[in-house]
């Protein structure tokens, strides 16, 4: 799938971590941008400002059932284009009709351009593999088995 080239490099377990709960969705947030923090990507205010947008835009980043991305602004601290995956096995409530979400995609961008190439592939990936990816999360034990499954799912239907 050449449309997710971009994405390839987060599937690892430096950006893919698994919980079994969150007390609650800021909690959740703050564990996503957590993994954006320890590699780099983001200054540690950039959680604050993604807790921020989703406290006063609301829960618009849970995009689809089981499934939310949580982000800020380029100017909360982002220094770069990075992309996360936070699989709560418990499921957390965003006070969305997508509840509860499962896996949050986060995900930073330095400036309101770079991350279009990466956002444009992870549409293209979650429209395309989107309940397959959520299942998937869903039962995930580990971080090994969620990265194995998604590339296991890609590869065989690019063959």
């Amino acid at each position: 799938m050449d449309y997710i080239n971009e994405i390839y490099k987060y599937l690892n377990k430096k950006f893919v971590k698994v919980i079994e709960g969150a007390e609650d969705w800021s909690t959740a947030v703050r564990a996503s941008m957590k993994i954006l923090v320890d590699n780099g990507c983001v200054e540690e205010r950039y959680v604050d400002g993604a807790i921020e947008t989703c406290r006063n835009m609301g829960p618009y980043i849970a995009i689809a059932p089981g499934i939310a991305i949580p982000h800020a602004r380029p100017e909360d601290g982002a220094k770069e284009v990075c992309l996360c995956f936070l699989i709560v096995r418990n499921g957390v409530y965003f006070g969305s009709e997508n509840d509860p979400v499962h896996l949050l995609i986060g995900f930073s961008s330095p400036d309101r351009v770079a991350h279009l190439t990466l956002i444009k592939e992870l549409a293209g990936l979650l429209i395309n593999y989107g309940p397959r990816i959520l299942d998937l999360a869903k039962s995930s034990i580990d971080e090994s088995y969620f990265i194995n499954g998604v590339l296991n799912m890609l590869a065989l239907n690019n063959t």
